[in-house]
């Protein structure tokens, strides 16, 4: 059969569509990991396409949570999830699912899912419809650029995992580009490897080892490629001059690296918004092309030894103006070549449009610049006004340049006297200045932006990981996660957790609730609610939108433990590796829930008062220390006193006594905060420890607030007594060479002087 042509297997699924009633369509989109770079972009495609059409996607994320190159443990719990899920389409990354499943396991796994229409991505599925990149011509075409242009001849190839079609096909367009070249084929110079930067570094390890002769690399992919540059700059070698290297994909990383790395750029946005067309187009009963390779193109960098185009755009541009020039052929010329790189068509007649007012603006003070020799503020304040205008699109900087090398050119027409000509250039100069300048603002904008996000991630993510209590947890959820830009969560545990093996697996009916939220509806949940809702639902109904979303389901483990599943709502430009290290941070928190549940089955709390007693508090004081060790920072430790206990037990009976030292308790626990320990070490004696932060309050507030709590018990217990605490403190320093008992001591001794100064003992 034909590639292009229909399977029968598609029109049954076209027929089943003709009888559902689709309000929203859903689209699940299986990964195997959203932040690693090529799947990312490819995503991002999939989103932008998604929400320009109103269409909700579920994107289940496929990797295990502590090795997030490997498939072990979810494979079979994320291929349940799909299947179960109330979802129209599909759109698997099986290219980057096929380096972990063998060919029978693969096979399994998308066949589990034809019931529905479906989409592969840079993996080639007979029958169903497939994306794929143009493996092959970029590759021949960069063996054509290293031979031909750099005159190298010693070309090693890094190839990709055994037996998967991309990489296959990358290691046989290599051959073919060194037949066409006419340089025959050496074994030697190929290196077994993955899609990984250790296989770059274990190539470059392999040759000097074998002390093979070699010129040049050509690296499967990206990932590969840093590797080799990495291990290479470790042994001394520049890079080109040395050894020149290249890779396949063109991720993010490839035009930051030092040298910049020449690369194959694979489409991979494109690719993105042509698998959720693809799919669409099923949904809607038409029929898509079977297979669609999309085109792969060579990018030239310093890697390879040709400079940036940066570099290359500098220089004036190849066709000059003819000489006389009108104002309006420069104009003409200008606002033509700025609506090429931004992506809009810009006319000199729309005077309405402020960009081609402002590209005016330049012309002209331009112009006038160069006749008032003292004068050149009007121009450059036009440039500051245009970069203001296209500030955030795509290409913004590129589209100033190409204005001052038309600039450039124009100014070569005219005769005019030397000053004039200097001033002209001069100007130029400026402009260039302040470009650089811009382009370097921007860049330390950005990123003091992202450090001070990112802040807020570990931030997060600190408070998580060194939560031991469920309630904490919740609380830092619901608190935290709307700050870092999550507007929707879901965390659920099913009813009955799983310790996975193979055979034990068994997808549960039911889940609960422990915590989540809406921020768009203002809607909330807890386990409090009592909320179980069916699994397969994902979010429960109280947390649902009206609007389609755009969201990302990860299970919960902690190594072959399988607790439950969180989702969260993704927001553009958000930072992919966030989710993850939530869903690993939680899924830590969870199971540390989890064992201090059980300490607490084995006596680590107080009967009387339900606070932790001394054993509690040592075992969770030691874990607070190694957070601080590893956080940085200081405790704060106070030591407390239950004033006159002998005398309410005397006087009042020792049902009142234990009736104070509960209420003791509960002031303590009102003042302090859920994340901080708490307990009772002796009859009535007590302490509290807490990690000291940058936002801390004051030990001093925190005194009044106790002292305001102790205030409204006994103006509200109708108790005989009057309850009444001494207080003392103490800094604990984790790296210091006190110990916790000392300060505990100090701590206490304070709160003995203040309890003998106020009976004046």
């Amino acid at each position: 059969m034909e590639r292009f042509s229909v399977c029968t297997g598609l029109y049954k699924r076209y027929n089943d569509l003709a009888r559902m009633e689709i309000s929203k369509t859903k689209i699940g989109v299986v990964v195997s990991s959203l932040h690693e770079a090529c799947q990312s972009l490819m995503w991002k495609g999939i989103f932008r396409v998604a929400k320009a059409k109103d269409v909700e996607i579920i994107t289940f994320v496929a990797t295990s949570q502590d090795r997030v190159d490997s498939l072990d443990l979810h494979i079979q719990i994320v291929k349940d999830f799909v299947q179960r899920s109330n979802i129209d389409g599909l759109i698997m990354f099986t290219g980057t699912i096929a380096e972990f499943l063998d060919a029978q396991r693969l096979e399994d796994f998308y066949k589990s899912f034809l019931h529905l229409p479906v989409v592969s991505v840079s993996y080639d599925i007979p029958n169903v419809p497939s994306i794929m990149p143009d493996n092959t011509t970029g590759v021949i075409d960069m063996v054509d650029h290293f031979v031909n242009y750099h005159n190298y001849k010693r070309i090693v190839f890094v190839k990709g995992p055994a037996g998967h079609t991309e990489a296959e096909e990358r290691f046989e367009a290599y051959k073919q580009g060194l037949i066409k070249n006419g340089i025959a084929y050496d074994p030697r110079l190929v290196c077994e490897g993955t899609f990984t930067a250790k296989s770059g570094v274990s190539a470059v390890r392999y040759l000097f080892a074998s002390a093979i002769h070699f010129d040049a690399v050509i690296c499967v992919n990206d990932e590969a490629a840093l590797g080799v540059i990495s291990e290479l700059k470790k042994r001394h070698k520049h890079i080109p001059i040395d050894v020149a290297v290249a890779g396949f994909d063109d991720i993010t990383d490839a035009a930051f690296v030092l040298p910049s790395l020449t690369t194959v750029r694979q489409p991979l946005f494109q690719m993105g918004t042509s698998a959720l067309e693809t799919v669409l187009l099923q949904i809607e009963r038409k029929y898509p092309q079977m297979l669609r390779i999309m085109p792969a193109h060579p990018v030239y960098r310093r890697s390879c030894g040709c400079f940036p185009s940066t570099i290359r755009k500098s220089t004036p541009p190849s066709e000059p103006y003819s000489l006389p020039v009108s104002e309006e052929t420069v104009m003409e010329r200008m606002l033509q070549k700025v609506g090429n790189i931004l992506g809009e068509a810009l006319d000199a007649d729309d005077r309405k449009n402020p960009l081609v007012e402002n590209i005016q603006k330049i012309f002209e003070t331009f112009d006038e610049n160069i006749k008032k020799l003292d004068e050149r503020h009007s121009f450059l304040n036009s440039l500051d006004t245009y970069l203001f205008k296209v500030e955030g699109r795509s290409g913004n900087v590129d589209s100033l340049q190409i204005l001052l090398l038309e600039l450039s050119s124009y100014l070569s027409t005219f005769n005019m006297d030397m000053n004039r000509l200097a001033n002209g250039n001069n100007l130029l100069q400026q402009a260039q200045v302040l470009l650089r300048e811009y382009k370097l603002r921007a860049a330390q904008t950005r990123n003091m932006e992202e450090a001070a996000f990112g802040l807020k991630i570990r931030e997060t993510s600190q408070k998580i990981i060194t939560t031991f209590d469920p309630n904490r947890l919740k609380f830092t959820i619901l608190e935290d996660f709307p700050e870092i830009n999550i507007h929707l969560f879901v965390f659920a545990l099913y009813e009955t957790p799983f310790r996975i093996t193979k055979e034990k697996w068994k997808f549960p009916e039911h889940s609960k609730l422990i915590v989540g939220f809406n921020k768009q509806t203002g809607a909330k949940g807890d386990e409090s609610d009592k909320l179980v809702f069916p699994t397969k639902d994902l979010i429960p109904d109280k947390l649902q939108s009206d609007e389609p979303g755009a969201y990302i389901f990860m299970p919960l483990f902690f190594k072959n433990e399988q607790f439950g599943f969180v989702v969260f709502d993704y927001i553009d430009e958000q930072p992919f590796f966030m989710y993850e290290e939530l869903r690993l941070h939680i899924g830590s928190s969870l199971k540390s829930s989890m064992m201090m549940h059980d300490l607490k089955i084995q006596s680590m709390v107080d009967e009387l008062t339900g606070l932790y007693n001394r054993r509690g508090f040592v075992e969770l004081s030691k874990k607070m220390i190694d957070s601080a060790r590893r956080a940085g920072g200081k405790l704060l430790v106070f030591y407390a006193d239950l004033d006159g206990l002998k005398r309410i037990n005397d006087v009042y009976g020792h049902d009142e006594g234990d009736a104070a030292i509960s209420g003791a308790a509960s002031v303590l626990t009102d003042t302090f905060r859920n994340k901080d320990i708490i307990a009772r070490i002796g009859g009535d004696e007590f302490t509290v420890i807490l990690h000291v932060g940058d936002t801390l309050e004051p030990e001093s507030k925190i005194l009044l607030r106790l002292r305001e709590k102790l205030d409204d018990f006994n103006s509200f217990s109708g108790r005989p007594f009057t309850l009444s605490m001494s207080v003392g403190s103490g800094y604990f320093e984790p790296s210091g060479t006190k110990s916790l008992d000392d300060i505990l001591k100090e701590a206490d001794n304070r709160m003995l002087a203040k309890k003998r100064k106020r009976y004046n003992m």
